[in-house]
């Protein structure tokens, strides 16, 4: 008699989480996603996309090999538009996840079973309270990344409601888009401010440091953008080709590096108009930072035109402090007043596992950031000459990192094989790892990747949440996806190209169109 499938919970429904639930159906799992929202998208849910709301990647990047993406509406830069995105992960779900999504269900906790067999699951009917159950699977897959609960400042949070005009979270601004208002914060900030300015508001945007953004006056070709060529001048933390070691490893290579890097700087202020005086301009290229925005050859009506054109006022640098006595301003940490009408709170967020497992349960599992050996990232860093003369990052003390494997299970749970997360890394290219190292191989490998990731980003691990930093590989996804092809046997740098031409080669979703055939026949052989 043939024993049930394994009920396997995957939590959140945006990218990750769709895609992860897709893995796991096709390996023969019973699947059954929980998400709080009414449809899915996560952060591209139709609830939270508003007009005007642009993805920042080129077209190709955010989709699916089992479901091709159409192409953009607006094809300036080959942006897709929120409501093209939305539309996409609502087909995706429709053709392969049919019944297997729980809409409008809030967890309110995680805890390993009876005799820690197993998960238990309280979740609670959004809207409905006082009537929670308890669900048990076999395995969970934790997907909820890392910008899903919003983090507001306490100072801000408790001033709030002396402020006479609405305030809100970025992540809600649908819900106010009749209203005028000021923003304060960072990446999310430009969208809110450029949407608000579209609608002819007068907008003040508040923030310390801009992000990076990378722009030209023309659409990169693909063989630029959409190949390895970036990912090879992004130092990873693998240097598995003699060119990457050229690069990254001597002096000569380490100039053409940043000098690329610095060109791509300079080219990105020049195609915007920019002056380097503004406070918009970063002082350092994007080769040292993961907040870093895909701007393309922009357009008439995006942040940055509207910035030159005197439509959104820039309050740099400056930090919101709280809401003033009159019910109608913003105070700043340096004492200014800035007049508002409404705000917009673009503070970021904090990590969505908090409210999913207590903090024995973060501890058993392995979740909890660790601090990082001292000095370990400055050993690392003199490996790679690239990474010398890095910018100042914040203080260490912020910059613990819980240990991962490969970004997808915490070290301490690899031996019981019931739990893994996907899209806490910065990548466009998740996958799911069955072949797994001891538990001590892995352990001395999160560690390397701690300490190379602080050597990497300085101000990364101080800037980004737990649920959202188990890997950081902003522009070298292509090697992470490489290393988790690699660790399950299977062929790795699909692009193809020979010694030339390879690095150019556009990568496409299609590649791993066959991985669970080829899963399949590498299980087939073992047995």
């Amino acid at each position: 008699m043939a024993s049930a499938p394994v009920r396997v919970a995957v939590i959140g429904a945006g990218l990750a989480g769709l895609i992860t639930a897709k893995t796991l159906l096709d390996d023969g799992f019973n699947v059954q996603v929980l998400t709080r929202d009414e449809s899915v998208g996560g952060v591209w849910c139709r609830s939270r996309v508003y007009p005007g709301l642009r993805l920042n990647n080129v077209h190709g990047e955010y989709h699916f090999s089992a479901l091709p993406m159409p192409p953009p509406k607006d094809t300036l830069g080959g942006r897709l538009s929120g409501e093209e995105v939305t539309t996409y992960l609502e087909a995706f779900a429709g053709k392969f996840l049919k019944d297997r999504i729980m809409f409008a269900f809030d967890v309110k906790n995680i805890v390993r079973g009876d005799l820690g067999s197993g998960w238990d699951i309280t979740v609670q009917p959004i809207g409905v309270a006082q009537r929670q159950s308890v669900m048990h699977f076999d395995k969970i897959v934790v997907c909820t990344g890392g910008s899903s609960s919003p983090s507001v400042p306490r100072a801000l949070s408790e001033s709030r409601t002396r402020f006479r005009g609405p305030v809100c979270h970025s992540q809600d601004v649908k819900h106010h888009v009749d209203q005028m208002v000021s923003v304060a914060g960072s990446s999310p900030s430009h969208l809110a401010a450029t949407f608000f300015a579209n609608k002819g508001c007068a907008v003040r945007m508040i923030f310390e440091e801009a992000d990076h953004f990378l722009a030209s006056p023309f659409a990169l070709p693909e063989f630029i953008r959409k190949s390895r060529f970036l990912p090879i001048m992004s130092c990873d933390i693998d240097l598995n080709s003699r060119l990457e070691r050229f690069l990254h490893t001597t002096k000569i290579g380490s100039y053409i590096v940043h000098g690329f890097w610095n060109a791509l700087h300079a080219g990105a202020l020049l195609a915007f108009g920019i002056p380097r005086t503004s406070p918009i301009a970063t002082t350092h290229s994007a080769f040292w930072s993961i907040r870093v925005n895909d701007e393309g050859a922009g357009s008439d009506n995006d942040f940055y035109s509207h910035v030159r054109k005197g439509d959104v006022k820039l309050v740099a640098p400056a930090r919101a402090a709280t809401f003033g006595e009159d019910e109608e301003s913003v105070i700043l940490q340096d004492g200014r007043v800035v007049q508002a009408c409404a705000v917009v709170l673009a503070t970021g967020w904090t990590s969505s596992w908090d409210h999913l497992f207590a903090d024995s349960t973060m501890r058993d599992i392995g979740l909890e950031r660790r601090p990082l050996p001292p000095g370990e990232d400055i050993r690392v860093s003199r490996s790679y000459v690239s990474l010398s003369n890095a910018p100042m990052g914040r203080p260490h003390e912020d910059s613990g990192m819980s240990a991962f494997h490969r970004g997808l299970v915490p070290v301490k749970s690899l031996d019981r094989r019931d739990f893994a997360v996907n899209g806490a890394v910065f990548t466009t290219g998740p996958a799911y790892t069955f072949e797994l190292p001891p538990e001590e191989e892995a352990e001395k490998l999160a560690e390397r990747q701690a300490s190379f990731i602080r050597a990497r980003y300085p101000e990364a691990l101080a800037w980004v949440n737990e649920s959202f930093s188990s890997g950081i590989n902003l522009f070298t996804w292509p090697q992470h996806v490489d290393r988790l092809l690699a660790d399950m046997g299977l062929k790795t740098c699909r692009s193809g190209g020979n010694w030339l031409t390879w690095p150019f080669k556009v990568i496409q979703a299609s590649e791993i169109a066959t991985l669970h055939d080829e899963r399949e026949n590498m299980r087939a052989l073992s047995r």
